[in-house]
């Protein structure tokens, strides 16, 4: 699994629970 793939997965399960969330390890992911 790249880091790209990752990211998207990431950001698919954060939809199905608050939409706009983010955990500060995704911030950081982000950067």
């Amino acid at each position: 699994m790249s880091f790209r793939d990752a990211q998207q997965a990431v950001d698919r399960w954060i939809g199905q629970y608050k939409e706009g969330y983010f955990p500060p390890l995704t911030n950081l992911a982000r950067l």
